[in-house]
């Protein structure tokens, strides 16, 4: 990574193609996040901008990663395949669009509606809506 930086390289993306492909350790748990630490020596390790990677889908998590310094970016990748909307979630998740104003109208007004109607019957569908 150090070489790579001399070279120009602006960011690592720190997979280690933990959930198959050839090079896989054996050894390495996968878990939630599974491969931040690797990001998180890159980036301090060799001074260059580092990418999280590994089944992270929890936006507290991913945001979390960033605003520890632990990596400079959270690539989502399969995570946008299973939910295309996910960046959108995240948003309200973490009380930057708590009033669906960020979807398209059409959408943000029947999911305003019924996050209203979720709360009135005191049921719990989370902060996505």
């Amino acid at each position: 990574a150090r070489l790579l930086k001399q070279d120009g390289v602006d960011m690592i993306d720190c997979s280690t193609a933990g959930i198959g492909g050839v090079g896989r350790r054996p050894h390495l748990p996968v878990e939630q996040a599974f491969q931040v630490p690797f990001a998180e020596r890159v980036r301090r390790e060799a001074g260059v901008p580092s990418m999280a990677v590994g089944f992270i889908w929890d936006p507290a998590d991913a945001d979390g990663i960033v605003a520890e310094g632990r990596a400079d970016m959270v690539a989502l990748a399969r995570e946008m395949l299973s939910d295309p909307n996910w960046t959108l979630r995240a948003a309200g998740t973490l009380g930057a669009d708590d009033n669906f104003d960020l979807w398209k109208p059409e959408f943000g007004w029947w999911l305003s509606r019924r996050r209203r109607a979720v709360e009135k019957l005191g049921l719990n569908r989370g902060a996505g809506g």
